[in-house]
This record gives C-alpha cells, sequence and structure tokens, in this order.
C-alpha cells in the first residue's frame, strides 16, 4: 500500500467510523470513496460488507473505469461502485458519499412521487459549496432504487445532468449520497447538508479527515 493510498484510506476510515457513530451508515450500509487518479480514474472505496464502524485501512479497495473488480485480491469493492465511478465522471468531483440513516430511508419513501424534496431556510445550507444564505433552496432529487446497478448508474447520470446545481440526491427507500468537490471538504458538507435535512447532530472535524476529499482533486 503505497503512501498516497493508506492516506487517504485511513481518512475514509475516518469518515466511515464518524459517520457511524452519528447514525447515518449503521453495520454495513453505506460507502464512501475518493479518487486516487482521474488518467486512468482510479477510486480507493469501502468494500461490500464492512461494517462502517469497525473499518480498517487495510480493507480499503481499490476500483475504477474498466476495472476488472474480480480480480481485487483485497476484496470486493462496494455494491454501488459504479455510482461513484459516474458521479466521478458527471461532476469531477473528488469524493462521493453515500450514507443510509433511517431518516433519510423514510423520507425518500414519501416524497418519491413529487421526484425529490425542496429543502431551504437553514443556516446550516451555507455549509454547501457556492451557497451564501440560508435563504438557499437546494433541491434534493430521488431515483426509484434499482438492483440493476447498469441501470440505476444511467439514472444517476441522467438526474446529475438535469439538476447541475444539486449537491447530492437521494436513493428511493436507501439513502443520500452527497456528491464531494475539489474544493472544500466533503466530509462538511455532507454533514451541513444532512443537518439541514434535519438528520444528524453538530460536530468537530479534524484536518485529517477534511484531506481526503480534496487532495486528489
Amino acid at each position: 500500500m503505497d503512501q498516497t493510498f493508506r492516506d487517504i484510506a485511513c481518512d475514509l476510515v475516518a469518515i466511515s467510523r464518524s459517520f457511524y457513530a452519528r447514525g447515518w451508515a449503521l453495520g454495513t450500509s453505506g460507502n464512501f470513496s475518493a479518487v486516487l487518479s482521474r488518467e486512468p480514474l482510479r477510486l480507493a472505496i469501502t468494500p461490500s460488507g464492512a461494517d462502517k464502524g469497525e473499518l480498517a485501512a487495510e480493507q480499503i479497495v481499490e476500483t475504477g473505469w474498466g476495472m476488472d473488480d474480480a480480480d481485487n485480491l483485497k476484496g470486493k469493492p462496494s455494491a454501488e461502485a459504479l455510482l461513484h465511478i459516474n458521479v466521478v465522471l458527471e461532476r469531477g468531483a473528488g469524493a462521493v458519499l453515500h450514507t443510509h440513516s433511517v431518516w433519510s430511508t423514510i423520507v425518500s419513501n414519501i416524497h418519491l412521487p413529487a421526484g425529490g424534496i425542496m429543502i431551504e431556510g437553514f443556516e446550516m445550507l451555507k455549509g454547501l459549496e457556492g451557497v451564501k444564505s440560508h435563504e438557499h433552496r437546494e433541491w434534493l432529487p430521488i431515483i426509484e432504487n434499482s438492483q440493476d446497478m447498469p441501470v440505476l448508474a444511467q439514472n444517476v447520470s441522467w438526474i446529475l445532468k438535469e439538476y447541475p446545481d444539486t449537491h447530492g440526491f437521494s436513493l428511493e427507500t436507501a439513502r443520500t449520497l452527497h456528491v464531494g468537490c475539489k474544493s472544500c471538504s466533503g466530509e462538511t458538507a455532507c454533514r451541513d447538508f444532512r443537518i439541514s435535512a434535519g438528520d444528524g447532530g453538530s460536530a468537530t472535524l479534524d484536518q485529517a479527515q477534511s484531506k481526503a476529499l480534496t487532495r486528489a482533486g
């Protein structure tokens, strides 16, 4: 494991355990990734079936566009790895954080018929990239879930094109994905995004946790 990969793996573990403690990724739910390189596109990502409260850096695996994950000796990448890859390709994101709380599951189910939910009037919205006022209106698209990952990934790509200013999206009865960015801490923005939606509590970030989502951008 080279030093860059190890540093990013350690940061993903810190984020994973932090989100687990907040109830945003209980048990094996959720998955997190950060860009290692763009040419070729390679991501460090949490493995399939890993408990997010007990994750270790040695469990983080590498995946990317055109890679055969069956050859990965360390383990199988998250089943949603293709969603992470498409988000990075569509947005140039430095990281993708996929949470899976009880509240986001309930909200996504209730608001699916409307195609999404509008979040507005919350001070924490100013933690999102480019947002300067609590009067900001953030549309969170909700996508119908599917076990067919290629089809779901295509739907994700379409939604990101349709709503170029959104900072995340939700999957029906499942979870919320925050689109990390190159110029700010994706963890900070994800935390602020979820608190704005009434899902979580405040937390203090340390510098090491912030680096994972900006280092490769």
